[in-house]
Protein backbone atom coordinates (compact mmCIF):
# COMPACT_ATOMS: atom_id res chain seq x y z
CA UNK A 1 0.00 0.00 0.00
CA UNK A 2 1.16 3.31 -0.96
CA UNK A 3 0.75 6.25 1.45
CA UNK A 4 -1.36 9.34 0.12
CA UNK A 5 0.65 12.61 -1.17
CA UNK A 6 -2.30 14.41 -1.81
CA UNK A 7 -1.71 17.60 -0.16
CA UNK A 8 1.74 17.30 0.10
CA UNK A 9 3.80 20.37 -1.21
CA UNK A 10 6.46 19.45 -4.15
CA UNK A 11 9.60 20.83 -4.27
CA UNK A 12 11.96 21.14 -6.78
CA UNK A 13 15.87 21.77 -6.30
CA UNK A 14 17.24 24.55 -7.73
CA UNK A 15 20.10 23.72 -10.58
CA UNK A 16 22.16 26.42 -9.68
CA UNK A 17 22.54 27.55 -5.88
CA UNK A 18 20.62 23.37 -4.75
CA UNK A 19 18.28 24.97 -2.37
CA UNK A 20 14.73 23.21 -2.21
CA UNK A 21 12.01 25.45 -3.36
CA UNK A 22 8.29 24.24 -2.77
CA UNK A 23 6.76 24.81 -6.31
CA UNK A 24 3.13 22.92 -6.80
CA UNK A 25 0.99 21.09 -3.92
CA UNK A 26 -0.37 17.43 -4.91
CA UNK A 27 -3.49 17.62 -5.56
CA UNK A 28 -4.74 14.20 -6.66
CA UNK A 29 -2.80 10.68 -7.49
CA UNK A 30 -3.20 7.70 -9.43
CA UNK A 31 -1.78 4.10 -8.86
CA UNK A 32 -1.19 1.47 -11.34
CA UNK A 33 -2.08 -1.92 -9.40
CA UNK A 34 1.17 -3.68 -9.26
CA UNK A 35 1.47 -6.87 -11.13
CA UNK A 36 3.67 -9.92 -12.14
CA UNK A 37 6.50 -9.51 -14.54
CA UNK A 38 7.94 -6.48 -15.77
CA UNK A 39 8.58 -3.87 -15.46
CA UNK A 40 6.57 -4.04 -12.30
CA UNK A 41 9.10 -6.89 -10.64
CA UNK A 42 12.42 -5.21 -10.93
CA UNK A 43 14.15 -8.35 -9.53
CA UNK A 44 16.94 -7.65 -7.05
CA UNK A 45 16.04 -3.85 -7.13
CA UNK A 46 12.39 -4.85 -6.04
CA UNK A 47 8.74 -4.45 -6.66
CA UNK A 48 7.59 -1.54 -8.54
CA UNK A 49 4.02 0.59 -8.35
CA UNK A 50 3.82 3.15 -10.89
CA UNK A 51 1.56 6.30 -10.84
CA UNK A 52 0.73 9.85 -11.64
CA UNK A 53 0.33 13.04 -9.76
CA UNK A 54 -1.84 15.90 -10.84
CA UNK A 55 -0.06 19.18 -9.53
CA UNK A 56 -1.34 22.62 -8.25
CA UNK A 57 1.29 25.64 -9.13
CA UNK A 58 1.72 27.09 -5.44
CA UNK A 59 2.71 30.46 -7.25
CA UNK A 60 -0.27 30.74 -10.38
CA UNK A 61 -2.96 28.72 -8.43
CA UNK A 62 -5.13 27.19 -11.64
CA UNK A 63 -1.75 26.14 -13.12
CA UNK A 64 -1.48 22.43 -12.63
CA UNK A 65 1.43 19.80 -14.05
CA UNK A 66 1.33 16.59 -13.77
CA UNK A 67 4.38 14.26 -13.11
CA UNK A 68 4.96 10.23 -13.36
CA UNK A 69 6.25 9.03 -9.78
CA UNK A 70 7.17 5.41 -9.13
CA UNK A 71 7.75 3.59 -5.71
CA UNK A 72 10.11 -0.01 -4.84
CA UNK A 73 9.17 -1.66 -2.35
CA UNK A 74 6.42 0.10 -0.56
CA UNK A 75 8.59 3.47 -0.84
CA UNK A 76 9.18 6.55 -2.95
CA UNK A 77 12.26 5.38 -5.13
CA UNK A 78 12.09 8.86 -8.10
CA UNK A 79 9.91 10.83 -10.57
CA UNK A 80 10.54 9.95 -14.19
CA UNK A 81 11.62 13.34 -16.25
CA UNK A 82 8.35 14.12 -18.15
CA UNK A 83 6.40 16.92 -15.38
CA UNK A 84 4.58 18.70 -17.81
CA UNK A 85 1.28 21.42 -18.46
CA UNK A 86 -1.67 18.59 -18.76
CA UNK A 87 -1.98 20.45 -22.51
CA UNK A 88 1.63 18.65 -23.15
CA UNK A 89 0.79 15.37 -21.34
CA UNK A 90 -2.71 15.53 -23.84
CA UNK A 91 -0.89 15.88 -27.01
CA UNK A 92 2.04 13.07 -25.96
CA UNK A 93 -0.70 10.60 -25.96
CA UNK A 94 -2.35 11.65 -28.76
CA UNK A 95 0.33 10.57 -30.55
CA UNK A 96 1.36 8.08 -28.58
CA UNK A 97 -1.87 6.57 -29.58
CA UNK A 98 -1.82 7.13 -33.02
CA UNK A 99 1.02 5.35 -33.36
CA UNK A 100 -0.27 2.48 -31.54
CA UNK A 101 1.67 2.45 -28.30
CA UNK A 102 -1.05 1.76 -26.33
CA UNK A 103 -1.78 -1.45 -28.14
CA UNK A 104 1.65 -3.23 -27.93
CA UNK A 105 2.17 -5.08 -24.65
CA UNK A 106 -1.41 -5.41 -24.26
Amino acid sequence: MIPTSVGRARTLTHPKTGRKIPVSVIREEIHVPPREGPPYDGKDWGKYVFGAWLEEDIKEPGDYYISFPYWRNGRFAGQYTLRAEPQIIRDLFKQMESRGWFARGS
